[in-house]
């Protein structure tokens, strides 16, 4: 029980080594394909002969307790899951046919709504459901040129937006602490058939582990250090699933949070310290117009700072004007979501032509429009 508990405890020991060794297992057999075949046996020798420690009598409580045993152990359980993954082919078969005929029947309805621009309905469809099949391609490298890329690729920002968005709605149920446990379970629920419906890609499987682990604690009446949501995303997405670490979609995913989790919070304070240097004893009581448009800018430099040389590495390319695009394209999409999924619930409830979806679908179509007048401007420049 101790031991268990010193693991919870400092999840740290278990998700950051256990991604290293994975990484590193990924990294070998990148060079030696036919390694695996070796190397799983070996590890799991080395993963018996490590834990052998832990699995002794109560007077090894020390060794059980060394940080260096632990980092050790999930070191090589990493290493042995990636080896032990490319021998033996994931074994889940669900079917997802209902799901795939959901997604084909909401496309439909898209392609329905009465947008005056044929290119906001593939652009919806983009945003919304990942489907790019109609998207012109002017208007994806348009988005690539601009460092708006991401946005067409559904991510973790798409589901943090449904996120908040689910959110808003169902704190009409009210907040006591029966409404909020229903409010987190539900949340969990139709972001995962979001997830799902949209292909779980790694991205979007981890922004739900985020949000699995985040209303989990709330269920439970816990508060969780964003660090260690960090880590236990990881380790569950990486337990399930070890093969995805060679996926761009994981790495890009991951690394644009360590910057978010690990870095942006330090730099988001810088903020009071400058203003203080500037204003002196009125920093505390001036209005901050620029607090918000710190941490918007804050937030994009640290996610490019560890994204950029992966991008760099496989395309080649560095979006110079990602602060622009940022600062401005994300509202709009934020907003374009928001609306568009008004004016296809609409569609579902009053129907396609009604008036009621006419009007929302002209509300979606304003930051349609201006989103990809700003992709196309900053692509240009």
């Amino acid at each position: 029980m101790n031991v268990g508990k010193d693991i919870c405890k400092d999840i740290y020991l278990v998700s950051l080594p256990l991604c290293t060794g994975t990484a590193s297992a990924a990294v070998l057999l990148a060079f030696l394909p036919r390694c695996s075949y070796i190397a799983a046996p070996a590890c799991l020798c080395l993963l018996c002969a490590a834990a052998l420690p832990v699995l002794l009598p109560s007077r090894f409580g020390t060794m059980q307790r060394s940080p260096l045993l632990w980092t050790g152990i999930f070191f090589i359980l990493g290493c042995f899951c990636l080896c032990n993954a490319s021998i033996v082919s994931p074994g889940i078969d669900t079917d997802f046919s209902r799901l795939s005929l959901l997604h084909g029947r909401l496309c439909s309805r898209i392609d329905a709504l009465p947008f005056s621009d044929e290119s906001t309905n593939a652009l919806l469809k983009a945003l919304l459901l990942g489907d790019r099949s109609q998207l012109h391609k002017d208007t994806i490298i348009a988005f690539r040129n601009a460092g708006a890329a991401h946005l067409l690729a559904l991510s973790g920002m798409h589901l943090g937006i449904i996120y908040l968005i689910i959110n808003k709605i169902l704190k009409l149920a009210g907040n006591s602490r029966g409404a909020s446990r229903l409010r987190s379970g539900a949340t969990i629920v139709l972001t995962l058939l979001y997830t799902l419906l949209c292909g779980a890609g790694p991205s979007l499987v981890r922004a739900w582990l985020f949000i699995l682990v985040r209303e989990g604690g709330n269920m439970l009446g816990r508060r969780q250090d964003a660090r260690q949501v960090f880590c236990v995303a990881l380790l569950l997405q990486l337990c399930f699933r070890s093969s995805c670490i060679r996926e761009l979609g994981f790495q890009l995913s991951y690394l644009a949070m360590v910057g978010i989790v690990f870095v942006w919070p330090h730099v988001r304070s810088w903020y009071g310290a400058i203003e203080e240097s500037l204003h002196g004893e009125r920093a505390g009581t001036m209005i901050k117009p620029g607090k918000r448009l710190w941490d918007v800018l804050s937030l994009s430099i640290c996610c490019q700072l560890f994204t950029a040389p992966l991008t760099w590495f496989h395309f080649g390319t560095f979006p110079q004007y990602f602060l622009l695009t940022n600062l401005l394209a994300a509202p709009l999409t934020s907003l374009m979501l928001a609306s568009g999924m008004a004016a296809l619930a609409g569609s579902l409830i009053f129907g396609a032509d009604s008036a009621a979806t006419t009007v929302l679908a002209h509300i979606c179509e304003v930051p349609a429009t201006a989103l990809q007048a700003l992709v196309k401007l900053i692509s240009n420049m």
